[in-house]
């Protein structure tokens, strides 16, 4: 299988997610994985546009995205969900996760549910961590560890920033994932960042 890992960036790959793509270089794995970033210089939507715009041109299975800043487990055999889930249903979108940061929330998973007015809802990360499925079906997650498999991208998917302020990627989730999301539990994320440990310290 034909994989493409894109990173929409400012710059380059974090280090950390460098180091994990020398990793991954040097694996032997049944995927051919095919790795470039492009430059983000007119903002997160209009990058993860022209990668899928490139993608769409290109004759590869799975679009795999990376942010700069989230760097997945060294493990691969963590796409065999994936994998077996793409024969019973070759349009499902999966994703890993990881953490996100609020002064107003703290720590949480950037992975969400929904009610009747798809009105996005933080799920606790208990349910996830607590999960015995090897994938969990919710509504949105952030688009740091996304794989949209070409099934799915061929009917002319976009990113957009939502009218009401939603972000680019959770406002992806609620237009074109209308069956959901399949989370991997097990593909826990890193999200580096620089954070004020003093803020930090004063929210524990």
């Amino acid at each position: 299988m034909q994989i493409d890992v894109r990173i929409p960036t400012h710059n380059g790959p974090c280090l950390e997610l460098s180091r994990w793509l020398v990793w991954l270089a040097g694996r032997t794995s049944v995927h051919d994985f095919n790795v470039d970033w492009h430059p983000n210089s007119h903002g997160p939507a209009e990058a993860r546009n022209h990668c899928i715009n490139e993608f769409s041109d290109a004759d590869s299975d799975v679009l795999w995205f990376l942010d700069d800043d989230v760097v997945p487990p060294f493990n691969l055999d963590l796409l065999d969900v994936a994998m077996e889930g793409w024969v019973a249903d070759p349009k499902a979108v999966y994703s890993g996760w990881y953490h996100q940061f609020r002064h107003d929330t703290g720590v949480f998973p950037c992975v969400y549910t929904s009610d009747s007015t798809k009105r996005l809802s933080i799920l606790g990360e208990e349910m996830i961590v607590g999960c015995k499925k090897p994938q969990l079906r919710v509504d949105a997650v952030g688009a740091g560890c996304l794989l949209l498999p070409f099934q799915f991208l061929a009917d002319g998917a976009q990113f957009e920033f939502g009218a009401d302020g939603m972000g680019e990627d959770l406002n992806f989730c609620r237009t074109h994932c209308t069956d959901g999301v399949m989370l991997l539990p097990r593909m826990r994320c890193s999200h580096i960042k620089s954070v004020d440990l003093s803020e930090l310290a004063r929210k524990l």
